[in-house]
């Protein structure tokens, strides 16, 4: 329930609303941890499993530098 409203409400609201209570905070990251997964990002451009060939790729050519 509470991606449906998360999924409403930009970064910045989210991110103070983080820092009203611990509770609201651990349900904020944890709906950030699953909105923002990569392959999740990458769903509407890639078939399943292609976006991890996708990100390979950017790792070896040094487009994006992953930590």
């Amino acid at each position: 329930m509470d991606d449906v409203y998360m999924d409403q409400m930009d970064l910045k609201t989210l991110y103070r609303f983080s820092w009203t209570c611990k509770e609201l905070n651990n349900r904020i990251s944890g709906y950030m941890r699953r909105a923002f997964r990569p392959k999740n990002l990458f769903a509407p451009i890639f078939k399943p499993n292609e976006h991890l060939l996708f990100r390979l790729l950017q790792f070896k050519t040094g487009l994006i530098y992953i930590t």
